[in-house]
Protein backbone atom coordinates (compact mmCIF):
# COMPACT_ATOMS: atom_id res chain seq x y z
CA UNK A 1 0.00 0.00 0.00
CA UNK A 2 2.80 2.52 1.05
CA UNK A 3 4.80 1.64 -2.50
CA UNK A 4 1.51 2.24 -4.35
CA UNK A 5 0.90 5.51 -2.69
CA UNK A 6 4.69 6.62 -3.33
CA UNK A 7 4.01 5.41 -7.11
CA UNK A 8 0.94 7.37 -7.02
CA UNK A 9 2.49 10.80 -5.60
CA UNK A 10 5.46 10.25 -8.15
CA UNK A 11 3.00 10.41 -11.01
CA UNK A 12 0.92 13.18 -9.97
CA UNK A 13 4.25 15.37 -8.97
CA UNK A 14 5.16 14.90 -12.22
CA UNK A 15 2.49 15.70 -13.98
CA UNK A 16 1.77 18.96 -11.91
CA UNK A 17 5.48 20.00 -12.40
CA UNK A 18 4.97 19.13 -16.37
CA UNK A 19 1.70 21.37 -16.30
CA UNK A 20 3.95 24.10 -14.80
CA UNK A 21 7.01 24.12 -17.01
CA UNK A 22 4.75 24.21 -19.62
CA UNK A 23 2.36 27.16 -18.45
CA UNK A 24 6.11 28.81 -17.80
CA UNK A 25 7.44 28.44 -21.14
CA UNK A 26 3.76 29.64 -22.64
CA UNK A 27 4.34 32.53 -20.80
CA UNK A 28 7.83 33.08 -21.61
CA UNK A 29 6.74 33.08 -25.57
CA UNK A 30 3.64 34.82 -25.82
CA UNK A 31 4.84 37.31 -22.92
CA UNK A 32 5.27 39.95 -25.60
CA UNK A 33 2.30 39.37 -27.74
CA UNK A 34 -0.66 38.78 -24.51
CA UNK A 35 0.41 40.94 -21.77
CA UNK A 36 -2.94 41.55 -20.89
CA UNK A 37 -3.54 37.57 -20.11
CA UNK A 38 -4.28 36.71 -16.78
CA UNK A 39 -2.07 34.61 -15.03
CA UNK A 40 -3.16 31.34 -13.29
CA UNK A 41 -1.44 30.80 -10.07
CA UNK A 42 0.49 27.68 -9.53
CA UNK A 43 -0.77 24.70 -7.95
CA UNK A 44 -0.02 24.75 -4.20
CA UNK A 45 1.07 21.74 -2.44
CA UNK A 46 -2.27 21.67 -0.47
CA UNK A 47 -3.96 21.19 -3.85
CA UNK A 48 -1.84 18.93 -5.70
CA UNK A 49 -1.65 16.44 -2.56
CA UNK A 50 -5.68 16.60 -2.64
CA UNK A 51 -6.00 15.73 -5.87
CA UNK A 52 -3.91 13.11 -5.37
CA UNK A 53 -6.20 12.08 -2.74
CA UNK A 54 -9.24 12.23 -4.34
CA UNK A 55 -7.50 9.66 -7.34
CA UNK A 56 -6.18 7.24 -5.14
CA UNK A 57 -9.98 7.13 -3.29
CA UNK A 58 -11.04 6.62 -6.71
CA UNK A 59 -9.16 3.96 -7.48
CA UNK A 60 -9.87 2.27 -3.94
CA UNK A 61 -13.47 2.80 -4.36
CA UNK A 62 -13.39 1.19 -7.65
CA UNK A 63 -11.49 -1.54 -6.03
CA UNK A 64 -13.90 -1.86 -3.63
CA UNK A 65 -17.03 -1.90 -5.91
CA UNK A 66 -15.49 -4.47 -8.12
CA UNK A 67 -14.51 -6.54 -4.84
CA UNK A 68 -18.42 -5.95 -3.56
CA UNK A 69 -19.42 -7.07 -6.81
CA UNK A 70 -17.76 -9.95 -6.87
CA UNK A 71 -18.62 -10.97 -3.78
CA UNK A 72 -22.39 -10.30 -4.08
CA UNK A 73 -21.81 -12.89 -7.29
CA UNK A 74 -19.75 -15.75 -5.31
CA UNK A 75 -22.86 -15.17 -2.40
CA UNK A 76 -25.16 -15.73 -5.27
CA UNK A 77 -23.48 -18.80 -6.45
CA UNK A 78 -23.26 -20.10 -3.16
CA UNK A 79 -26.66 -19.54 -2.23
CA UNK A 80 -27.90 -21.51 -5.47
CA UNK A 81 -25.34 -24.48 -4.77
CA UNK A 82 -26.70 -24.20 -1.27
CA UNK A 83 -30.15 -24.43 -2.17
CA UNK A 84 -29.75 -27.35 -4.56
CA UNK A 85 -27.66 -29.27 -1.63
CA UNK A 86 -30.57 -28.53 0.48
CA UNK A 87 -33.31 -29.40 -2.15
CA UNK A 88 -31.27 -32.90 -3.05
CA UNK A 89 -30.95 -33.87 0.58
CA UNK A 90 -34.52 -32.68 1.01
CA UNK A 91 -35.29 -35.04 -1.74
CA UNK A 92 -33.24 -38.04 -0.85
CA UNK A 93 -34.42 -37.66 3.51
CA UNK A 94 -37.75 -37.84 1.79
CA UNK A 95 -37.53 -40.48 0.09
CA UNK A 96 -36.05 -42.38 2.88
CA UNK A 97 -38.88 -41.17 5.13
CA UNK A 98 -41.32 -42.59 2.72
CA UNK A 99 -39.83 -45.65 2.80
CA UNK A 100 -39.66 -45.73 6.13
CA UNK A 101 -43.32 -44.90 6.55
CA UNK A 102 -44.36 -47.70 4.01
CA UNK A 103 -42.61 -50.13 6.03
CA UNK A 104 -43.90 -49.26 9.12
CA UNK A 105 -47.63 -48.84 8.11
CA UNK A 106 -46.87 -52.57 6.81
CA UNK A 107 -45.53 -53.54 10.17
CA UNK A 108 -48.97 -52.37 11.70
CA UNK A 109 -51.25 -53.72 9.15
CA UNK A 110 -49.38 -57.77 9.69
CA UNK A 111 -48.87 -57.28 13.41
CA UNK A 112 -52.62 -56.55 13.13
CA UNK A 113 -53.82 -59.13 11.31
CA UNK A 114 -51.67 -61.61 13.80
CA UNK A 115 -53.53 -60.24 16.81
CA UNK A 116 -56.72 -60.67 15.12
CA UNK A 117 -55.90 -64.06 14.30
CA UNK A 118 -54.57 -64.88 17.94
CA UNK A 119 -57.71 -63.12 19.48
CA UNK A 120 -59.64 -65.18 17.29
CA UNK A 121 -57.79 -68.13 18.25
CA UNK A 122 -57.92 -67.14 21.95
CA UNK A 123 -62.23 -66.63 21.44
CA UNK A 124 -62.41 -70.13 20.09
CA UNK A 125 -60.02 -71.94 22.80
CA UNK A 126 -62.16 -70.11 25.23
CA UNK A 127 -65.43 -71.47 23.60
CA UNK A 128 -63.88 -74.91 23.13
CA UNK A 129 -63.01 -74.62 27.16
CA UNK A 130 -66.45 -73.90 27.67
CA UNK A 131 -68.17 -76.57 25.68
CA UNK A 132 -65.38 -78.81 27.71
CA UNK A 133 -66.73 -77.62 31.11
CA UNK A 134 -69.99 -77.97 30.45
CA UNK A 135 -69.23 -81.64 29.25
CA UNK A 136 -67.47 -82.45 32.12
CA UNK A 137 -70.12 -80.60 34.61
CA UNK A 138 -72.66 -82.81 33.02
CA UNK A 139 -70.88 -85.87 33.33
CA UNK A 140 -70.06 -85.33 36.92
CA UNK A 141 -74.07 -84.65 37.53
CA UNK A 142 -74.57 -88.08 35.48
CA UNK A 143 -71.66 -89.87 37.99
CA UNK A 144 -73.86 -87.97 40.89
CA UNK A 145 -77.02 -89.79 39.58
CA UNK A 146 -75.41 -93.09 39.34
CA UNK A 147 -74.07 -93.65 42.47
CA UNK A 148 -77.43 -92.21 44.41
CA UNK A 149 -79.73 -94.84 42.01
CA UNK A 150 -77.10 -98.50 42.73
CA UNK A 151 -77.19 -97.15 46.46
CA UNK A 152 -80.73 -97.08 46.35
CA UNK A 153 -80.90 -100.20 44.87
CA UNK A 154 -78.36 -101.97 47.57
CA UNK A 155 -80.75 -101.19 49.82
CA UNK A 156 -84.05 -102.36 48.29
CA UNK A 157 -81.71 -105.21 48.32
CA UNK A 158 -80.60 -105.72 51.45
CA UNK A 159 -84.41 -105.11 52.54
CA UNK A 160 -84.93 -107.86 50.31
CA UNK A 161 -82.95 -110.38 51.61
CA UNK A 162 -83.40 -109.21 54.69
CA UNK A 163 -87.36 -110.32 54.25
CA UNK A 164 -85.68 -113.78 52.54
CA UNK A 165 -84.28 -114.68 55.39
CA UNK A 166 -87.51 -113.94 57.54
CA UNK A 167 -89.47 -115.60 55.28
CA UNK A 168 -86.78 -118.79 55.41
CA UNK A 169 -86.45 -118.47 59.21
CA UNK A 170 -90.31 -119.07 59.12
CA UNK A 171 -89.84 -122.35 56.67
CA UNK A 172 -87.32 -123.57 58.79
CA UNK A 173 -89.68 -122.82 61.78
CA UNK A 174 -92.54 -124.52 60.07
CA UNK A 175 -90.67 -127.34 59.02
CA UNK A 176 -89.04 -127.73 62.25
CA UNK A 177 -92.70 -127.97 64.18
CA UNK A 178 -93.94 -130.27 61.33
CA UNK A 179 -91.21 -132.98 62.28
CA UNK A 180 -92.10 -132.12 65.73
CA UNK A 181 -95.66 -132.82 64.90
CA UNK A 182 -94.33 -136.21 62.87
CA UNK A 183 -91.97 -137.36 65.45
CA UNK A 184 -94.87 -137.21 67.93
CA UNK A 185 -97.15 -139.26 65.66
CA UNK A 186 -94.26 -141.52 65.09
CA UNK A 187 -94.39 -142.23 69.58
CA UNK A 188 -97.73 -142.25 70.18
CA UNK A 189 -97.96 -144.98 66.88
CA UNK A 190 -95.32 -146.86 68.86
CA UNK A 191 -96.93 -146.82 72.05
CA UNK A 192 -99.82 -148.07 70.23
CA UNK A 193 -98.82 -150.77 69.13
CA UNK A 194 -96.82 -151.74 72.36
CA UNK A 195 -100.22 -151.55 74.30
CA UNK A 196 -101.70 -154.08 71.35
CA UNK A 197 -98.79 -156.27 72.18
CA UNK A 198 -99.69 -156.38 75.80
CA UNK A 199 -103.46 -157.16 75.19
CA UNK A 200 -102.21 -159.63 72.81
Amino acid sequence: MAEEEDDDMSEMTGTDEGTESGTEGEDSEGGSSKTAEVRIPPPTELHNSALFMAKYLDQKLDKLFAATEKINVDIVEMEKRIMADISTKMQANHEALTVRITALENLTLEHGVKLQQQESKGAQQAHQLDDLQNQVGEGQEGAVKGTETPGGTDSEASAGTGEGTESEAGTESEAGTESEATEGESTEGEETEGEEEEVA
